[in-house]
């Protein structure tokens, strides 16, 4: 996933351990919770792949003017690894180049009505949404109170 990295302004990272929760589960629950704030904001959104020939990665990802929230969910062992980042597209925001194109961004954005006050309120949705869904997963693969070990002397 090397290419978005120098773009990343904020990231958030979850392991769902051992639930037996799938991408696409996930994915489905994702898109559920942001259904309202898409269709509310009018943000562009699908999927897209990140990562060499070998190592594929499907990103959901939605966006805003010149940020995109992108959202992967990838298995590692029995476990699901959901990781959320708020991307700038026109390049590294910290070099001086970019710099120039993020202080142009924030001019036109009086104009367009993508201020960087909306743009934080776009990157709570796309966190909060990813945030619910994991929430409604763990909730869904929650063992049984009766199954769950180190319950020791109760019978």
């Amino acid at each position: 996933m090397r290419f978005f990295q120098t773009g990343i302004q904020d990231e958030w990272h979850f392991v769902i351990g051992g639930a037996g929760a799938d991408q696409k589960e996930f994915y489905q629950e994702l898109e559920r919770q942001l259904a309202s704030q898409i269709k509310a904001l009018g943000l562009r959104h699908g999927y897209t792949t990140a990562g060499g020939l070998l190592s594929r990665r499907k990103m959901h990802y939605t966006q805003f003017g010149a940020y995109r929230s992108l959202v992967c969910a990838e298995p590692f062992g029995t476990d699901l690894n959901i990781s959320w980042y708020l991307y700038f597209t026109r390049g590294d925001a910290s070099h001086t180049g970019t710099g120039f194109s993020l202080m142009f961004h924030d001019i036109a954005g009086a104009f367009t009505g993508k201020s960087r006050d909306r743009v934080a309120a776009f990157a709570a949705v796309g966190r909060d949404c990813a945030e619910r869904a994991v929430k409604t997963i763990l909730a869904q693969h929650e063992e049984p109170e009766s199954e769950q070990s180190g319950q020791l002397g109760e019978e």
